[in-house]
């Protein structure tokens, strides 16, 4: 078992594709990487990029049916140590095309050693659910125990006007303990998209451990959402944090989306999960399993104890009629 602190990562085997039921298109525009349609939305230039050098990120977004573009800066870099200094990861890509019509949806990154972690991204790009998920692995190699701040960061916003507009506390800061958080321009005027970042699920035993509405990277302005997550593995353990990010033309869209990924849980029969195996998910620390269902036996014993407890008050009740 691992050891932690708000515990850890992840470090399974990455390999199994996505199963789709809906295929993504991919591009390439003049950017440094191509482009991925997940339905409404188009990410653009994913995979590594030179902000900062090779980095895997995914550049920016657009909503092209409800003319809505420009809807990040950069989003979904992952960094190990919690400061910018060049410990981002990982700093190449492979675009997964295995069954030859280039039309699979997963971008996996090379495996990084990070401040002591041995750091794997992944981007799938999900087309059943219009969005980007991030899976980080890591795992802990070094010959003794390791901890570092795992960061998930996103510029967001086409426009300084970009506020956070709900979280799942019901109010417009990002909390400790916010599932996910909702960002919009509330000028009706604007025409900007919703964005949504969803960090963890109901009963997770790990949620972010501090959080900023400032990045590290100046690119526009430095707003969007920083999380961090403080993760102690002892030597050869392995865990892993999964992540959520979409955009809507709509803000009632995104609210609603959102709010369905805050109960979410981990379960292969899940199309959020798409082609993670239980292996992988067993890894995944900022969400967790669904509720185990009583058992038969467990659902006799209620119904006889309930049973037993109406025949006492009936009978008290007939005693007290006695006199």
């Amino acid at each position: 078992m691992f050891t932690k602190t708000h515990t850890g990562l992840l470090f399974a085997s990455l390999l199994a594709l996505p199963l789709v039921t809906q295929a993504v298109s991919i591009t390439t525009s003049s950017g440094s990487g191509p482009d991925y349609s997940t339905g409404a939305t188009i990410w653009r230039d994913a995979g590594t990029n030179n902000l900062p050098p090779n980095l895997m990120q995914v550049l920016d977004a657009e909503i092209p049916g409800a003319n809505q573009s420009d809807i990040f800066d950069i989003t979904n870099v992952i960094s190990v140590g919690g400061v910018p200094s060049g410990l981002y990861g990982p700093t190449t890509g492979t675009y997964s095309d295995t069954s030859g019509d280039f039309i699979d949806d997963t971008i996996l990154g090379d495996v990084v050693t990070l401040n002591g972690f041995d750091t794997q991204v992944e981007f799938y790009f999900d087309p059943n659910n219009d969005l980007l998920r991030t899976l980080v692995t890591l795992t802990n190699n070094s010959g003794s125990v390791q901890s570092n701040a795992v960061r998930f960061q996103s510029n967001s916003g086409s426009n300084g006007a970009y506020s956070i507009q709900n979280s799942e506390s019901g109010d417009t800061t990002l909390g400790l303990d916010d599932q996910w958080v909702t960002l919009d321009d509330p000028d009706p005027l604007s025409n900007t998209a919703a964005v949504f970042y969803a960090f963890h699920g109901t009963g997770a035993p790990d949620t972010q451990d501090a959080v900023s509405t400032t990045t590290d990277f100046p690119l526009n302005g430095t707003d969007g959402v920083k999380v961090d997550f403080n993760i102690s593995l002892n030597d050869g353990e392995t865990a892993s944090l999964l992540f959520f990010t979409g955009a809507r033309s709509s803000y009632a869209g995104a609210l609603a989306d959102v709010t369905a990924l805050g109960g979410i849980f981990l379960d292969t029969g899940d199309n959020h999960f798409a082609g993670l195996s239980q292996a992988q998910l067993d890894t995944i620390v900022n969400y967790t399993s669904p509720p185990s269902a009583p058992t038969p036996n467990t659902l006799a014993l209620l119904l006889l104890g309930l049973l037993v407890l109406h025949l006492r008050l009936q009978g008290r009740a007939q005693t007290l009629q006695l006199f």
